[in-house]
């Protein structure tokens, strides 16, 4: 992420990282947005090099909870309900193959530019 950024590791840790129950973690903003969403909310700074949880994003349980819930988060997140419609079994998937709080490694390279919940119908 840092040379994506043309920065250099120490400096990509101390001004967008900090540590929580000894896992690094990305920063967030004042409004509680990823540090490394672009300042007009519209694209991922670091895309190509996201770490696991935002590559399962916006698939965490979570979000997956509800419908009201969903609809909550996609207030904040442009890309929801923009791309590709995934089925029960194709989240499940992500899910399964992604560690969502696994770390910074980059090893998978899951496009999803959007997502709707799974549907009734795709659940039986």
């Amino acid at each position: 992420m840092a040379e994506i950024l043309g920065i250099k590791l120490n400096q990509f840790l101390a001004k967008y990282t900090h540590r929580k129950d000894g896992k690094l973690r990305l920063n967030e903003r004042i409004d509680h947005a990823c540090a490394m969403l672009s300042s007009d909310n519209t694209y991922c700074m670091v895309h190509a090099a996201r770490p696991h949880q935002c590559r399962t994003y916006p698939f965490w349980d979570e979000i997956l909870v509800n419908e009201f819930v969903w609809v909550l988060e996609q207030r904040t997140c442009p890309g929801i309900n923009m791309g590709k419609i995934y089925t029960e079994q194709e989240i499940l998937k992500i899910n399964r193959d992604e560690d969502q709080a696994a770390g910074y490694d980059g090893s998978h390279d899951l496009e999803k530019n959007g997502a709707s919940p799974p549907s009734k119908e795709d659940k039986t």
